[in-house]
């Protein structure tokens, strides 16, 4: 029983610490199950990170970190006409 308790908190733990580097990072935000499944699949990493990120909003560091590329122009609808 113990094991088992051990396993969910990891799960619980590293989910949660994926989730806010992934919303920290690039603000995006993915299911619950698949943060606790990449967060127990990258364990030693993802801490380390969401510590990282943690102390950069401490120190009011923009969030989030990589901004989204702004769209590109668009097209005309006829190629032939111009402008």
């Amino acid at each position: 029983m113990y094991k088992v308790t051990v396993l969910l908190l990891t799960i619980a733990v590293t989910g949660f610490c994926f989730d806010y580097s992934l919303m920290t990072i690039f603000a995006k935000d993915i299911p619950w199950y698949a943060d606790c499944l990449a967060g127990l699949i990258i364990t030693p990493v993802i801490v380390a990170v969401a510590m990282g990120c943690w102390v950069a909003t401490l120190c009011d560091v923009e969030t989030p970190f990589v901004q989204p590329a702004p769209p590109a122009a668009e097209a005309p609808m006829n190629p032939s006409e111009t402008i």
